[in-house]
């Protein structure tokens, strides 16, 4: 299967000082007429959105020494890229108290319609305040947390007289499904240790 004429791949981008950029992607199905002026507007204003979306319910889930940096979306359209990053000051993490080690992470999964393990991708949510585990076991409290944040990202976004989609990708064959429901699960996981520059 390939990819559809015109999808969205956004990146938000938080961290700890010290600590490797922490980078969860979304991949989005674009469909609709947009209204912005240029192809660059549009990308501009997907990542703004995609961001007003996302970062004031990440400060929820992150402690106070955690930054979030904000959303860059690349938007392709018949072989074209357009990248737009959102005009973002950085927002600062809610939670006091000290951040769980950098391979900690919340174990989102993406699931789809589509049955067995094809159907279902995961994210891992860095940056995890201590105060949000009881051991290996993510807090109630924590889930609420994380379920506010996650429940618009579920749920398709317009922006410019467009509708995105969320989508799982499967690198496997490069194509999208449709997210139906993003679940947390009850244990905190391990994320592999990405190479990417570490926060100032």
């Amino acid at each position: 299967m390939a990819l559809p004429s015109k999808y969205v791949v956004a990146t938000m981008r938080y961290g700890v000082p010290g600590r490797p950029l922490q980078l969860n992607v979304l991949w989005y199905t674009c469909t609709g007429t947009s209204t912005a002026p240029d192809p660059q507007t549009e990308a501009n204003d997907i990542a703004e959105a995609i961001q007003a979306m996302i970062s004031p319910n990440l400060a929820d889930c992150v402690t106070t020494e955690t930054t979030c940096i904000g959303v860059e979306a690349t938007v392709n359209t018949g072989g074209s890229a357009f990248v737009g990053v959102s005009a973002f000051t950085d927002l600062a993490g809610t939670v006091v108290g000290d951040t769980l080690p950098e391979y900690c992470a919340v174990v989102v999964q993406k699931r789809t319609a589509a049955p067995g393990r094809s159907g279902r991708g995961r994210w891992f949510l860095g940056c995890v305040p201590e105060s949000f585990a009881d051991n290996s076991s993510v807090e109630d409290t924590a889930k609420s947390a994380y379920t506010t944040m996650l429940n618009p990202m579920s749920a398709p976004l317009t922006v410019d007289g467009l509708t995105l989609t969320p989508q799982l990708h499967s690198a496997l064959n490069d194509s999208l499904t449709p997210i139906v429901v993003l679940h947390i699960d009850d244990q905190l996981g391990t994320q592999r240790r990405r190479r990417v520059r570490p926060l100032l």
